[in-house]
């Protein structure tokens, strides 16, 4: 039985981390890339997580597929064998970066081994939890360090959960052995040692007869534990019961409040139940809809509230809305990620999609939301337009969080453009390649700032995981297909004859903000109006922004750490330099302009407009030498939304959109027709 709810938001999870000891930078500190280290596997290896020890380890739960090598050495699912087998391994690497240990956890019968959580405690022990089974036969599997291995009840997907001292000692191991099966369980620790251990149960009989067989869903409910340092359950509590087959209570995060040991949980659900004393009511047309909960250090629970969620008749997809990345911020405050198709309501505020959405492809509003810790809204921050399922990550610290996410298409947050990856191979579709960013926003949701990295045009990163320390230093880790740069830290890919090879990646930041080893701009190429967007330091007092000697519009960041430029019309391939009253920056690489193929192209090469992004009512300036006969705006279901008959050369239009968001511009002048993108802010 394979669960239904994505993966994405356990591979992006993220952990609210405090070291003692280390001073603290201000979050508008950059983090600057310095070290690295590579994994390498069989297709299929993936960053499940990550955490941060007491004394500066980095802690990452890997899923791979038959082997995998850290450093020199090979570590396999199955000794010495190859064969389709998933296996479980957490890496521990010092604080000089250097790999210290590496346990297993490895399936004796056939085929997996899936971790799903990583979490460090306050005693500084590692918590480790997953799935195994699924079979027929009963599956066996094996944790490197244990005199016995763990067994599951057949046919049915059961949770296990492990606990490592800091030196990779394993202290206990445990399965929940159970006549159910299981989906991916969740880990939250507390200053004290003890773990919270939540996860969905089904082929539960819930009141209802006939008892459950193999591949017939009864019921379900959500099971909470309460373990302590050594592996005693001190709490428990049955909670979320539904009866409907396949329709059950899948949770989204978890998070537990350091101080208070409260613990919070988010999920979504279709078929009607109670959360903590509170009835929930069935989603909309049959789909799942959000709600989030809190609990006592004993599991009593304290609140819970239902998320509204309105979608439309046309709406084909299972998940209307979520909530999901849940962290404990200052003052106890929730900090969470909400996602939603139509029209979602989380306490009294009522957030609209900017372009309602009619299918399964459209594309989710998503946005930051802070809550209190009796969950009464407090602010939100809009993240733009994100493909299904992708959900954005945030980790807290005391006066910011940062966000790891993921973008194939532009969207700007605040002052700033994240830019997506390069196109799509042809047997992939259209449009481009998702491209990781991070950010930093101040606790009121302002940006601070926001970074992606330099990639060439046939590198795909994805399946990414981030970290922060209480000091603001980051750890980034993920897959990559090929060499990339991020500030220092170079990356490139083992040479290697696998066919399949995935390569996995961490990266490391070092304190201070000095100048970047090179001018970095994204992307590496574009036809004249596509924005570009330079990445450094020191930029408040630009001047000028020249693409091979010709000028550019241009943009600065408050903090004057990005620049967004327009390729100008009649630019050629070249350098980029940046011009201050002190001197010049100059790339050391030549951005790549498009040449002209045919006359859609030839009208591309000489037809540009700027500023993009542009306000709502803000002034759009088409660049163009041959006189336009039209513009036309469409939004991003295709409707018009603005037309105008310049006659002219250079013209400008004053911009009446309905709402912010991307917007496309059909431009028809004597050069010929084009059609740009627009991002409204």
């Amino acid at each position: 039985m394979k669960p239904l709810y994505t993966y994405w938001s356990r591979l992006l999870a993220v952990a609210l981390l405090v070291a003692a000891g280390l001073g603290l930078r201000p979050a508008q500190a950059q983090p600057t890339f310095v070290h690295s280290q590579l994994l390498s596997s069989n297709n299929g290896t993936r960053v499940i997580g990550m955490a941060q020890g007491l004394q500066g380890q980095t802690y990452a739960l890997i899923k791979f597929v038959d082997s995998v090598r850290v450093g020199t050495v090979v570590r396999y699912s199955q000794p010495g064998q190859y064969g389709q087998r998933y296996g479980s391994l957490l890496v521990c690497f010092d604080s000089l970066h250097q790999v210290a240990w590496t346990r297993l956890a490895t399936p004796v019968t056939y085929p997996s081994a899936g971790p799903s959580s990583v979490q460090v405690d306050g005693l500084g022990n590692v918590w480790v939890c997953g799935l195994f089974g699924g079979y027929s036969s009963p599956n066996t599997l094996q944790l490197e360090g244990s005199p016995t291995p763990l067994q599951s009840s057949a046919p049915y997907y059961n949770v296990w959960v492990a606990n490592y001292s800091p030196t990779g000692t394993l202290r206990w191991a445990t399965a929940l052995t159970e006549p159910c099966g299981s989906l991916p369980p969740w880990l939250a620790t507390t200053r004290a040692g003890n773990a919270y251990l939540v996860h969905t149960r089904y082929d539960r009989t819930v009141g209802v007869p006939p008892p459950p067989t193999s591949g017939s869903i009864v019921g379900s409910d959500i099971k909470l534990l309460k373990f302590d340092t050594n592996g005693q359950v001190l709490a428990s509590r049955i909670d979320a019961q539904t009866a409907p087959a396949f329709i059950y209570y899948i949770i989204s995060s978890l998070a537990c409040d350091p101080v208070t040991e409260r613990l919070y949980l988010t999920g979504v659900c279709a078929a009607p139940t109670t959360l903590g004393n509170v009835p929930l009511p069935a989603g909309p047309n049959g789909r799942r809809s959000p709600s989030l909960a809190a609990y006592a250090p004993d599991l009593t629970p304290l609140w819970a509230q239902h998320c509204p969620v309105q979608t439309g008749p046309l709406a084909t997809d299972q998940i209307a809305g979520s909530l999901s990345n849940l962290q404990v911020g200052p003052q106890g405050s929730l900090w969470l990620t909400a996602s939603y198709r139509d029209r979602l309501t989380i306490d009294t505020a009522t957030f609209a999609h900017p372009a309602p959405a009619l299918g399964p492809y459209d594309r989710n509003a998503s946005r930051v939301v802070s809550l209190s810790a009796t969950g009464r809204f407090q602010w939100s921050s809009p993240l733009g337009l994100l493909p299904t399922g992708w959900e954005q990550v945030m980790s807290t610290r005391p006066d910011a969080y940062y966000l790891l996410g993921s973008t194939d298409i532009p969207f700007a947050l605040g002052n700033y453009l994240a830019l997506p990856g390069p196109p799509r191979l042809p047997s992939q579709g259209s449009g481009n390649q998702s491209h990781p960013y991070i950010a930093a926003l101040a606790p009121t949701g302002a940006p601070v700032w926001l970074r992606q990295p330099n990639v060439d045009s046939t590198t795909y990163l994805y399946q990414t995981a981030m970290h922060v320390a209480a000091n603001g230093d980051v750890v980034l880790a993920g897959t990559a297909t090929h060499s990339f740069s991020w500030d220092y830290a170079a990356w490139q890919p083992a040479p290697s004859s696998l066919r399949y090879q995935t390569n996995v990646f961490v990266l490391w930041s070092a304190p201070g903000t000095g100048p970047l080893p090179r001018l970095q701009f994204l992307p590496q190429a574009g036809a004249p109006g596509t924005s570009v967007v330079l990445n450094g330091h020191d930029f408040q007092n630009t001047t000028a922004v020249h693409f091979n000697g010709f000028a550019a519009s241009f943009r600065v960041s408050p903090n004057g750490d990005q620049i967004v430029a327009t390729v100008p019309t009649g630019a050629r391939t070249g350098l980029i330099t940046i011009s201050t009253p002190t001197g010049t920056q100059t790339t050391t690489t030549a951005f790549r302009v498009s040449a002209p193929l045919g006359t859609q192209a030839a009208a591309r090469a000489t037809v540009g407009m700027y500023p993009n992004p542009l306000p709502r009512h803000g002034t759009l300036t088409v660049a163009s030498a041959a006189v336009v006969q039209q513009l036309t705006v469409f939004d991003a279901l295709g409707r018009v939304v603005q037309q105008a008959a310049p006659g002219q050369a250079n013209p400008q239009l004053t911009l009446a959109v309905p709402s912010p968001g991307l917007y496309s511009v059909r431009i028809v002048s004597s050069a010929g027709t084009v059609v740009q993108r627009l991002a409204v802010e």
